[in-house]
């Protein structure tokens, strides 16, 4: 009786103990991408990253095999559908050759954080010249698309954009003027990206 007390509470005690405590998953959008990394340094460490829907436990692989870990553990997931819900797996393969898996970890992408298509300019409000950032999400090669500004009527009045987008964050400099070479009046405007993936629009205020 003694000896099964003890036994158990070895187990309860190694259970408990710091070494086999999974790390934590953390989730940033660099660009509009989901990067998803366990916290902790694993140098030297070569890794595999798993992906799975929610309720679809089903894991398909989102990083090459056996990616090599200089620091930190973390997959791009490019692929990843903004407010969808899914299961992440980390397989390590520790410097001197043990295995280790972690997880599954639930995440659900934002929708805010990763949109699947993303247009804005800044300044804005401003005047003058401005800076047009584009995002196209997911893998792949570059898609057909338009960046237009219209006016509240739904006319063109500029066109920022016209031809194949990579995925991705792209940067565009705009002059502040619309097609017919004049500077944009005062005013609220659309700016509106087309893509064969859908479409996307929000508000600009031009001032004077």
């Amino acid at each position: 009786m003694k000896r099964t007390l003890l036994l158990s509470t070895l187990l309860l005690a190694l259970l408990a103990s710091p070494a086999l405590t999974e790390p934590q998953v953390v989730v940033s959008y660099p660009e509009g991408v989901p990067r998803v990394e366990i916290a902790g340094s694993y140098p030297q460490t070569r890794y595999t990253v798993w992906r799975a829907p929610a309720l679809v436990p089903i894991y398909a692989p989102i990083t090459e095999g056996g990616v090599l870990c200089l620091g930190s553990c973390f997959a791009l997931d490019r692929d990843a559908q903004p407010g969808a819900s899914y299961l992440y797996r980390f397989d390590l393969q520790l410097p001197d050759g043990s295995l280790v898996s972690f997880g599954p970890y639930p995440v659900t992408i934002s929708a805010t954080l990763a949109p699947r298509l993303r247009a804005r300019l800044a300044p804005n409000p401003g005047a003058g010249a401005a800076r047009v950032e584009l995002f196209v999400g997911g893998s792949g090669g570059p898609l057909d698309a338009e960046a237009r500004i219209f006016d509240l009527q739904g006319r063109t009045v500029a066109t920022l954009h016209r031809g194949p987008l990579a995925r991705g964050l792209t940067a565009l400099s705009w002059n502040g003027r619309a097609d017919d070479g004049r500077m944009l009046a005062s005013g609220v405007y659309l700016l509106r990206l087309r893509t064969p993936i859908g479409s996307t629009a929000g508000l600009v205020v031009r001032t004077r």
